[in-house]
C-alpha cells in the first residue's frame, strides 16, 4: 500500500478546512440599507407635507371665503328659505300633535285638532297633566339606583349625566323623551363604568410591570421626558396638526407604558425634523416612515371628499366660474324654497280638512283600531 507524504497530507487537511462551515462572524455594512430607508422616509415626509398644505388651504382660505360668498350672495334667498322651511316644520309639527291626542284620547281629527289649538293658547289650563307626565317620568328613575357599583352608584352616575346633558343642549332636547332619556342614560352609564374598569386595569398593570420589570418604567419616562421637552405646547416653537397629533399619541402611549411605541413616537418626531443619527436603528426608521403613511392616508383620503365640496379650490377660481356657480346655485335655492311652499300647501289643506266638523248624521267611530281610509295621509317630502 502506498503511503501519502506528509505534503498532499497537509494539502488535505487545508481542503476540509476550506469545505467545512465557519462560524466566524460576517460584518455587515448597514449604510447603503440605511441611506434606502431614510430616503424613503424623506420622500414620505414631503408628500405628507405637501397634502397636509392642501388641507390646510381649504380649511383657513377656501372654506371661509366660499362661505362668506354665499351669505353675502344669496342672503335674500336663504331668508325666504330659512321662513317656509320653519312655517311647514310648524304645520308638520301640529299635525303630528293632533295624531298623537287622537291615538291618545280616541277622538276625532276635528276634537284632535281643536284640542290642540286650545293647549297652545292656553298652557296654563293643561299645567296640570304636563306635572302628571312629569310625575311618571320621575317615577321611573328611581329604578336606575337599585344597583350599586363599587364607590359610584347609579344615583351618582344620574347626577353626573344630566350635569353632561345641560353641556350638551341636542342632547337635553332629545332627552326630554322618557324612552330617550333611559336609552341615553343607559350608554352614558356603561361608558362611564368601562372608563373606571380601564382606569383600573391600566393601574394595576403598571404596579405589575413595576414589580417585573422596574427597569422599563424608568425608560418609559425618560423617553416621555425627552419627548416632553420637545412636543409640548409651552416648549415649542412650531404649532400644527402634526404636533398635536403626535402629542397625543404620546400620551396614550405613556399611559399604557408602552415604550416600543413611545420610542418610534421619538423616532417619528426626528424623522420629521430631518434627524437620522445612529441612535436611531433601521427599524426605528421604517416605523416612523409607516406612521407617516398612515397619516398620509388619512389626509388624502380626507381630501377626496372634500373635492366633492363646492369650496374645494374657491379662492382660486376666475370670475366666469362663480359666476356659473351662483347661476347653479340660485336655481337649486329656487327648488328648494318651492319644496317648502308645496309642503306648506299640503300640510294647510290637512289642518283645514281636520277643522271642519264631522257630519253628525255619519256613525262615529269610538274603537281604537276602527280607521276609516281618510284617517291615514302619507308626506312625501
Amino acid at each position: 500500500m502506498k503511503k501519502s507524504t506528509k505534503r498532499k497530507k497537509s494539502a488535505y487537511i487545508e481542503v476540509a478546512l476550506k469545505a467545512s462551515p465557519s462560524l466566524s462572524l460576517v460584518v455587515i455594512d448597514q449604510t447603503p440599507i440605511r441611506k434606502k430607508f431614510i430616503l424613503s422616509c424623506k420622500k414620505t415626509i414631503k408628500e405628507l407635507d405637501k397634502v397636509r398644505n392642501e388641507w390646510i388651504h381649504f380649511e383657513n382660505t377656501d372654506l371661509p371665503r366660499y362661505t362668506q360668498w354665499y351669505n353675502n350672495t344669496f342672503g335674500d334667498e336663504l331668508s325666504q328659505i330659512k321662513d317656509a322651511y320653519h312655517k311647514a316644520g310648524d304645520a308638520y309639527t301640529l299635525i303630528q300633535e293632533i295624531e298623537d291626542l287622537k291615538f291618545k284620547y280616541r277622538i276625532s281629527y276635528y276634537e284632535a285638532y281643536k284640542l290642540a289649538l286650545d293647549r297652545r293658547k292656553n298652557p296654563e289650563k293643561y299645567e296640570s297633566e304636563f306635572e302628571d307626565e312629569d310625575e311618571e317620568f320621575e317615577e321611573d328613575e328611581p329604578r336606575y339606583q337599585d344597583e350599586k357599583q363599587d364607590n359610584f352608584g347609579d344615583d351618582e352616575i344620574l347626577k353626573v349625566f344630566k350635569e353632561f346633558l345641560k353641556t350638551n343642549p341636542q342632547l337635553q332636547e332629545l332627552a326630554r323623551d322618557k324612552k330617550a332619556f333611559q336609552i341615553l342614560f343607559e350608554k352614558f352609564k356603561f361608558q362611564f363604568n368601562r372608563k373606571k374598569e380601564e382606569q383600573k386595569a391600566r393601574e394595576a398593570e403598571k404596579k405589575e410591570l413595576k414589580k417585573e420589570n422596574p427597569n422599563l418604567i424608568d425608560r418609559v419616562k425618560s423617553v416621555y421626558r425627552a419627548l416632553v421637552r420637545k412636543l409640548h405646547p409651552d416648549y415649542r416653537k412650531e404649532s400644527g396638526e402634526h404636533f398635536e397629533t403626535l402629542w397625543f399619541e404620546v400620551q396614550e402611549a405613556y399611559r399604557s407604558n408602552n415604550l416600543e411605541k413611545l420610542e418610534i413616537l421619538h423616532s417619528q418626531y426626528n424623522a420629521y425634523e430631518g434627524n437620522f443619527s445612529e441612535e436611531f436603528s433601521i427599524f426605528q426608521i421604517k416605523a416612523a416612515k409607516e406612521g407617516y403613511s398612515l397619516q398620509l392616508k388619512s389626509i388624502r383620503s380626507k381630501i377626496k371628499l372634500a373635492q366633492k365640496d363646492p369650496a374645494w379650490g374657491f379662492s382660486r377660481k376666475g370670475n366666469r366660474e362663480v359666476s356659473l356657480k351662483s347661476k347653479e346655485i340660485k336655481t337649486q335655492l329656487k327648488r328648494e324654497l318651492v319644496e317648502h311652499k308645496e309642503n306648506l300647501v299640503q300640510f294647510n289643506e290637512i289642518l283645514r280638512g281636520w277643522s271642519i266638523p264631522p257630519n253628525r248624521s255619519k256613525k262615529v267611530k269610538n274603537s281604537y283600531n276602527d280607521f276609516g281610509d281618510d284617517d291615514y295621509i302619507t308626506y312625501l317630502f
